[in-house]
């Protein structure tokens, strides 16, 4: 009975001392795994932090060019590098229908086609296949009550679903033209304007001619653009210089999107670069690099 004790006591020291060893090969083997991914974390922000380096350096040089050519840019105002896809719109009707009635209350719908007209009680609205929008409205049925016109014309684009930032307040005699920049997901759509006018303290017209809008909801169509603000600074350079175009500061740079108006689904949103100087303005196609006038608002 003593040797089955003994023999029992030496079973489980046994299994103590493996338990004991095992936990001992666990706690090693967490400590080299943690070892491992701290290094990989320290290895991983130090290639970060030398790639933002690099990236600071290649801004600083691109504005030193710009220098050189008599182009004055503020380093600390340019913006840092960012990722924009392509995007897809095919025209929504649905979503016109929605809008006008949003707007006039119930509407009844004619034409066909590339114009759509809606007419309702507080007005009318008619919607192209290009984006081009605009709209007469019965005087009275939009008042600003105790809005600015800047604030009233976001507010009545909302109703049509064009999320917008005023870009500029013009006084034409006895009226006052708003003009309002549609935003996607935050983002400007530079090509995507409404002149809304005010008479009277009312809202009476969305200019035609002047208002553009998305005709449906993007959707990504392609690759990030890689070009880099660094990049786009030289090429802006480069196209400014084929277009003959002269100016001595820059004064903003935004990334955005843009697109060509046409009457074929689905059309194509691309990644832009919005250059501001004292002398107008330019689109940079963040993916070819070609740039083009374009209006100061």
């Amino acid at each position: 009975m003593l040797g089955g004790r003994i023999e029992q006591n030496a079973q489980e020291t046994g299994k103590g001392r493996a338990a004991l060893e095992w936990s001992k090969i666990k706690n090693i083997v967490l400590i080299i795994l943690l070892t491992v991914n701290l290094c990989l974390l320290v290895l991983v922000a130090s290639q970060e932090a030398h790639s933002a380096r690099q990236r600071e350096r290649a801004r600083e040089n691109a504005v030193r060019v710009l220098a050189q050519n008599g182009i004055a840019a503020d380093l600390q105002r340019l913006p840092r590098d960012i990722s924009l896809s392509r995007l897809s719109m095919e025209r929504d009707r649905e979503k016109e229908a929605g809008a006008a009635s949003a707007l006039l209350g119930p509407a009844v719908e004619t034409g066909q086609g590339g114009t759509v007209l809606y007419t309702g009680d507080r007005g009318m609205i008619h919607f192209s296949r290009t984006g081009e929008f605009s709209a007469t409205l019965r005087a009275g049925a939009f008042p600003l009550g105790e809005l600015t016109a800047a604030e009233h014309a976001v507010q009545t684009l909302a109703l049509l679903g064009f999320e917008g930032e005023t870009v500029a307040v013009a006084q034409e005699k006895e009226r006052t033209v708003v003009t309002v920049r549609q935003l996607w997901q935050g983002m400007p759509v530079f090509t995507c304007k409404a002149a809304l006018v005010y008479e009277g303290g009312a809202l009476i017209a969305i200019r035609g001619g002047e208002s553009y809008r998305l005709t449906g909801s993007p959707v990504p169509s392609g690759e990030a653009e890689p070009l880099s603000v660094a990049t786009a600074l030289l090429r802006f350079l480069e196209g400014l210089n084929k277009l003959g175009g002269i100016c001595t500061e820059l004064t903003d740079m935004t990334p955005g999107y843009a697109f060509t108006p046409g009457l074929n689904d689905p059309v194509t949103l691309y990644p832009v670069w919005y250059f501001t100087t004292d002398t107008g303005a330019y689109y940079l196609d963040a993916g070819t690099g070609t740039l083009e006038r374009a209006d100061r608002s």
